[in-house]
């Protein structure tokens, strides 16, 4: 069991709420595809999305799994289309553990600000 400091307790939390947000976007962006019309350049755009919805979540998914001492192994399923969403929802489990684990109250989208701002001192 890693015991973690509250520096790295502030990264997981801060991350985790972006993570949350991302996750968020990427479900709308996949259950809202289907109805975007067929034409060319509505598809780009679809898949200009779905690349930056990518690099951001491995950026993210490398600075939870870094801040958590994960492997690399996550960072790597980052980049793979649709696993994507799967790897940010583990990193996000792992994240929600490890803040729990320390007695921080992990809500809907993340740590609440006040927590937030606790560990930041």
């Amino acid at each position: 069991m890693n015991t973690f400091t509250d520096l790295q307790l502030f990264e997981i939390a801060r991350n985790q709420k972006r993570i949350l947000w991302l996750l968020l976007m990427s479900i709308l962006v996949i259950i809202g595809a289907p109805f975007i019309p067929h034409a060319p350049i509505f598809i780009v755009l679809i898949e200009a999305v779905f690349a930056l919805i990518g690099m951001i979540g491995a950026v993210l998914i490398y600075r939870v799994a870094n801040a958590l001492e994960e492997p690399w192994l996550y960072v790597v399923c980052g980049f793979v289309r649709c696993v994507n969403t799967v790897t940010l929802l583990i990193v996000n489990v792992r994240a929600t553990a490890a803040l729990k684990r320390r007695g921080i109250r992990v809500g809907l989208m993340g740590v609440d600000k006040t927590d937030l701002e606790k560990l930041r001192r």
